[in-house]
């Protein structure tokens, strides 16, 4: 990282402030951006709304040849080149969907370097123009994996087609790789890294808490199922913010989703895979403008559902692991608002799902039957084999063979895999796949009974979450969860916004969003909306103080929100300083650095962990003048200490600080380290000012 010169700094906070308009970085985001600039490859598990996708894109910008981006779901794809196309940056998705001539212009775009950023489907790794356009004219610069747990066989959303990625990265001559999810358990993670690395150049690390402090979790579990009705109607009914509720299966979605129409007075709507595509489009597109209040859906509505304000993700059946469950939990409250995540569940659910898990071993005569049909396949030949719908057992025997080399798997298409085998069976291959089929099947059963001690056990929520990912939380402050009991919120400085502003302001976003045939969120989130109704700024000064709104959105629609809003600010009796009601934990801990708090103070007030405080305190290093934070830092670390440190880091690298607190014997702590790294990665001498 230390050969990355200052201007390189310097550009990476240009490009955030006038192409994305975001005032700062959030941690890890900067660090991962530098090791994409440096060609490293890197592994980032950071919570949904984190941020994500400004690691790649920003840098983009910035690369020789185009960033190639694999993403699973389409309806993603397309939002992220949408929200692109608002930040005046031209980016392509290359789907199934498209015509020939389509195709034919994106790859020539992506061959002349037009576009810095390709999305592709991860059915489109082995197609035959994309394959021959990497052995002659197609460059990478960068290649992410979005939703990395895809790859994984032990996630919980394997996806076959992502394991062709290893593949597809070496035929367009190993480019470095960034792998990102939200939620990856400790062995997930190490296959992702097994999956996507190598033992020459393992791919470095990046992990931020994976908590989401503003979603209260809770669970109900009830005798009968008019009691669970009763819950999920009050839950609903107390609840006016947008709503997703998971049933399971494609029945139950269709059973719940046909009574709430009858009981309550919103917009309600299904959604499950058994769905024509265009209806499954238009419900996610509804949802996503905001005419659509709740969604009763399979877990195939997730991944591709960028909504920021979603108020309650509810669960009426019962997830088939932590993992899953907290990835769809992260649906809620993307905004920073608060919100619940709740599941209202049944005993008998709970003792079907143990029950199922028992009766289904693996079927090794099913398992020998799909072996017998893909060695009979005529060799080198390829052939178009139609599974099942829902033949999951036949694509992680697919699955299988491809990674043991005796199949090649050449596109898929819905429920028809192209299939070309390489090489003659013999018997012991159904025994092998049925082996690691086994361990999947115990995998599974353990998953179910790390579930059941979260359903039932007393311990904080949120604590026993954060064992699961290898990680120690504590319990939150504000409505932490169910086990903790109720606690009084402080202060929200968007807590009570002008109704009537709020109205308007959606008004007007959802004009501009159709005019720009995007999404509302992306001409403004849901946070800058409140925001803004909350604060009633008058000048283009005050709107910078307004969160989501930043350099370009302010030059952009400035003057046409001020327009807006100025009715209502004339009304409003306005502080002289209007900075207080939109303070944030990040901003009142910045301010108390300033005031010379200490950092067990600071955590005690902004109610943050010490490690999330610590973020803030790297971040103001990172993003201030050191006029600002010279004095303070200096507190923490003596210029002595500095030296012995910026010897290591100028040998050991920046990367990862175990090596450097190794080599010093554990004499500094980390905290030390992590203020010194934020320093040192500035370029900056110690002390920054004398």
């Amino acid at each position: 990282m230390s050969r990355l010169n200052a201007s390189i700094f310097s550009q990476i906070d240009h490009l955030l402030h006038h192409r994305f308009g975001l005032e700062q970085f959030r941690s890890p985001q900067r660090e991962i951006i530098l090791g994409v600039l440096a060609g490293q490859s890197q592994l980032a598990i950071l919570p949904t709304g984190s941020g994500k996708s400004l690691c790649y894109q920003l840098p983009s910008l910035m690369l020789p040849h185009p960033t190639v981006v694999v993403s699973p779901l389409v309806a993603l794809m397309k939002d992220q080149v949408d929200g692109l196309a608002e930040t005046q940056i031209r980016a392509h998705a290359l789907v199934g969907s498209l015509s020939r001539e389509e195709q034919h212009q994106i790859l020539q775009d992506w061959a002349e370097h037009r576009v810095p950023l390709i999305y592709l489907a991860p059915e489109r790794l082995t197609h035959p123009e994309v394959l021959e356009g990497l052995k002659h004219r197609l460059k990478i610069s960068l290649l992410v994996v979005d939703e990395a747990h895809c790859i994984s066989e032990w996630g919980h959303d394997f996806r076959p087609d992502y394991r062709r990625i290893r593949e597809f990265r070496e035929l367009a001559g190993n480019p470095p790789i960034l792998a990102l999810t939200a939620t990856a358990s400790p062995r997930v993670r190490r296959d992702i890294g097994y999956q996507l690395g190598s033992p020459n150049t393992p791919l470095i690390y990046h992990e931020s808490s994976i908590d989401r402090a503003n979603i209260r979790l809770g669970v109900q579990v009830t005798v009968s199922a008019r009691e669970q009705k009763q819950h999920v109607l009050d839950a609903v009914v107390n609840n006016d913010r947008p709503t997703i509720i998971y049933a399971g299966t494609r029945r139950r979605t269709e059973e719940w989703a046909t009574w709430l129409t009858t009981v309550v007075p919103r917009s309600v709507a299904m959604y499950h895979a058994g769905l024509s595509p265009s209806v499954r489009q238009s419900v996610q597109e509804e949802f996503g403008q905001g005419t659509l209040s709740i969604v009763v859906a399979t877990t195939a509505f997730g991944m591709g559902i960028n909504r920021r304000d979603v108020g309650l993700v509810l669960h009426v059946a019962v997830p088939e692991s932590i993992a899953a469950y907290y990835q769809e939990v992260g649906r809620a409250g993307r905004d920073g608002s608060a919100a619940q995540a709740r599941m209202i569940i049944r005993y008998h659910d709970i003792e079907q799902r143990e029950l199922r898990l028992k009766g289904a071993t693996p079927d090794y005569t099913a398992i020998a039957r799909l072996v017998t049909a893909v060695g009979n396949f005529p060799l080198q030949r390829l052939v178009r084999w139609e599974l099942d719908e829902d033949d999951q057992l036949g694509l992680i025997v697919l699955a299988a063979l491809h990674e043991m080399q005796m199949v090649t798997i050449g596109g898929r298409a819905g429920h028809v895999v192209a299939v070309t085998r390489q090489v003659d069976f013999d018997h012991t291959i159904a025994e092998a796949i049925g082996k690691r089929i086994q361990l999947q099947h115990q995998y599974r059963q353990e998953q179910f009974r790390l579930m059941k001690t979260y359903i039932f056990g007393q311990e904080c929520r949120r604590v026993q979450v954060g064992q699961y990912f290898g990680q120690s939380l504590a319990p939150g402050t504000v409505e932490c969860c169910d086990n903790c009991g109720e606690r009084s919120a402080p202060h929200s400085n968007i807590a009570n916004p002008n109704w009537s502003a709020v109205a308007q302001l959606r008004q007007w976003r959802r004009e501009k969003a159709e005019l720009a045939h995007v999404s509302p969120y992306i001409v403004l989130s849901d946070r800058a909306v409140h925001s803004l109704a909350y604060a009633l700024p008058r000048t283009l000064e005050d709107l910078q103080l307004c969160p989501g709104i930043g350099p370009v959105k302010r030059e952009r629609y400035g003057r046409e929100l001020l327009d807006i809003l100025q009715p209502f600010a004339s009304n409003a009796v306005m502080s002289d300083d209007p900075s207080h009601i939109l303070q944030t934990p990040k901003t009142v801990a910045m301010q108390m650095f300033r005031e010379g708090f200490p950092i067990v103070e600071v955590a005690k007030r902004v109610a943050r962990s010490r490690g999330t405080v610590m973020e803030y305190l790297q971040e103001w290093i990172q993003t201030r003048e050191p006029e600002e934070w010279s004095s303070y830092v200096q507190r923490l670390l003596s210029a002595d200490t500095y030296r012995q440190v910026l010897t290591e880091f100028q040998s050991l690298g920046t990367e990862r600080l175990r090596p450097v607190y190794e080599a010093l014997s554990g004499t500094v702590p980390y905290d030390a380290l992590r203020v010194a790294r934020a320093v040192f990665d500035r370029g900056l001498k110690f002390p920054p000012v004398s």
